[in-house]
């Protein structure tokens, strides 16, 4: 009896000790997002955009983000000098996803965000509009929702 409850009680404490993997929408949803250096040029055959972003969470240690250091995006034209209406950023796009939502150097973007928590995937999907030549922006994200997924090959 008195190895039961012992046993019980050690339990009781190491489950309390584990990290906590809560997945829940609260735990796992981002504060802000903010884009700082955004500039862009508009002008042919010079065409640009540029712009730095971070993502924040209510604690960080349980998430996976390559963004939450702060990760850059650029673009400019192809070979052919045609202008993609997305930006490339160097955590890659299973991260972060910058589209453009309007005419080259109207500042309307849409931010895909893509990040782990609880052991699950997680993405949020903001419009935002900004200033070319902005010392930055911070926003709230939105559309924030996990990632169902079913196939094989899903993390």
């Amino acid at each position: 009896m008195l190895a039961h409850l012992l046993t019980t009680l050690l339990l009781s404490v190491l489950t309390l000790a584990l990290p906590h993997t809560s997945s829940n929408q609260a735990t796992c949803t981002p504060t802000a997002y903010t884009i700082s250096s955004y500039s862009a040029n508009p002008t042919k055959p010079n065409q640009s955009i540029h712009l730095a972003f971070r993502s924040a969470f209510p604690d960080p240690s349980l998430v996976t983000d390559a963004a939450f250091s702060g990760t850059v995006c650029d673009t400019s034209p192809d070979p052919s000098g045609n202008f993609p209406n997305e930006l490339t950023c160097l955590t890659g796009r299973s991260n972060l996803e910058v589209d453009l939502r309007g005419a080259l150097g109207s500042g309307r973007l849409t931010v895909a965000h893509f990040w782990g928590c609880g052991g699950k995937r997680w993405m949020s999907s903001t419009p935002v509009v900004i200033d070319a030549g902005s010392e930055g922006k911070d926003f709230r994200p939105q559309d924030v929702r996990e990632v169902l997924c079913g196939a094989p090959t899903c993390p």
